[in-house]
């Protein structure tokens, strides 16, 4: 029997195309961790010193979940699949600062109050949880068109810890 050749019509058909997709979604789900745990363990082998390892993962945070340099492949996710939610938000509310645009994406994502005080420098989880709140605030008593939308992002569903966990089991 011959070698069967791939086709064109075999690479095109509905459910090549389909998995296509399905390999690019699973990709685009897992490369933020993925570059996270590259740069760990590269940096577990080449042995860098507390200054370089801390330097390496301020610019890797930077990178992939955006800061005071401006966003990163969080919000450029976000924002892509949203159809602009984030630019929507500044252009709705200008008074509302960087940070708290920051905020509202890590809230978005289901980042913990803790991890979120540490990202954007504030004093303690209460007052992330604080600046949650003036946000809900501003946007319920606004007249944006999109203020369902904003407030149901700023209260995601979070997993239990566990269940979190298990996720990367």
């Amino acid at each position: 029997m011959k070698n069967a050749k791939w086709s064109k019509p075999l690479l095109n058909s509905p459910l090549v195309n389909v998995r296509k997709q399905q390999r690019d979604s699973i990709y685009s789900e897992t490369r933020l961790i993925t570059l996270l745990l590259t740069e760990w363990y590269f940096q577990e082998e080449m042995k860098l010193n507390e200054a370089i390892r801390r330097k390496r993962t301020r610019e890797l945070t930077q990178t992939l979940l955006g800061g005071e340099d401006g966003w990163g492949l969080l919000q450029a996710r976000i924002e892509h699949d949203m159809d602009g939610i984030l630019s929507r938000l500044k252009k709705d509310f200008p008074r509302m600062s960087t940070r708290d645009i920051l905020i509202f994406s890590y809230t978005m994502a289901g980042l913990s109050n803790s991890l979120i005080c540490h990202l954007t420098g504030l004093s303690c989880n209460n007052a992330v949880s604080v600046v949650k709140s003036r946000m809900r605030f501003q946007i319920k008593s606004s007249r944006s068109p999109y203020k369902f939308e904003y407030l149901a992002m700023l209260t995601p569903k979070r997993l239990p810890i566990l269940q979190r966990i298990a996720i990367f089991a």
